[in-house]
């Protein structure tokens, strides 16, 4: 048939795409700029294969060299994959209006998030217009389940077994001294978030930084996303309880009803 491929890939051509999908997936947040000396150490692959992987990147338009560091980054035509992804350009662009007003009402810096292979996944991050920018948690960053409200809100609303199975790996990371890694709390913790339907964050994350989270369900009363919003603590909390939880609420209500 025309315009029909048969050949079935080899496994040099796969071995080929593993290894350079291993070089993307190299450049992250934490490390946006990277030699080829720290490629090949964090892909654990030889100089010369990683040398020909980023020229071929490079070829591509998916990386870019700068030619006084030397250093390798991704190139912004990967933020095309991003706005291919439905989620991104579906939920995240209804929502983010919603999430505009919610930022300029607040003066905080407001996350839409959703559970993705046992982790939080963010789609859609605001700024206040006088807020304190909140850098720990960018648009496709991932973050654990047992740190920060709005992922605690997405584990705490997932089925039973999924919740299970996710306890049982029982490797949550601590990132401050504030961050509760012990299954059993954060069963408890689940239960809290389930019967009040909101949580907050304090320090467990960043110390001095706070957030509060509220899902937002799907027509079938599923969980789709976590509207939260994060800041300086004295902007988010106030004797334990969210300042805005009214209007996170409300916000959250708004996008749930467009998304039925």
């Amino acid at each position: 048939m025309s315009g029909q491929v048969d050949d079935q890939p080899s496994s040099s051509n796969v071995r080929a795409v593993v290894r350079a999908v291993a070089v993307l997936r190299a450049f992250s947040v934490d490390r946006p700029h990277l030699s080829l000396t720290e490629v090949v150490r964090i892909t654990k692959l030889d100089k010369a294969t990683t040398r020909r992987l980023l020229l071929t990147l490079i070829g591509l338009d998916l990386v870019v060299q700068d030619q006084r560091s030397h250093e390798y980054s991704l190139s912004t035509r990967m933020l095309d994959f991003v706005e291919a992804v439905p989620v991104f350009n579906g939920l995240s662009g209804e929502a983010t209006p919603f999430m505009m007003d919610l930022a300029h009402q607040t003066q905080t810096t407001v996350f839409l998030s959703i559970y993705e292979r046992g982790e939080a996944v963010c789609i859609a991050r605001v700024q206040g217009d006088r807020a304190i920018l909140v850098r720990w948690w960018n648009v496709g960053g991932r973050q654990a389940v047992n740190t920060g409200a709005a992922p605690r809100v997405l584990f705490a609303f997932q089925p039973p077994d999924e919740i299970e199975r996710r306890l049982e790996k029982d490797d949550f990371p601590k990132l401050t001294p504030m961050t509760e890694t012990s299954v059993e709390q954060l069963r408890d913790k689940l239960e809290l978030v389930r019967s009040r339907g909101w949580d907050v964050a304090e320090d467990d994350v960043a110390i001095g930084l706070a957030a509060a989270g509220v899902p937002i369900f799907s027509r079938d009363g599923r969980i789709a996303a976590a509207l939260s919003i994060g800041g300086l603590k004295d902007n988010i909390i106030d004797a334990g309880k969210p300042k805005h939880l009214k209007e996170l609420t409300a916000c959250a209500r708004k996008i749930s009803d467009i998304i039925r």
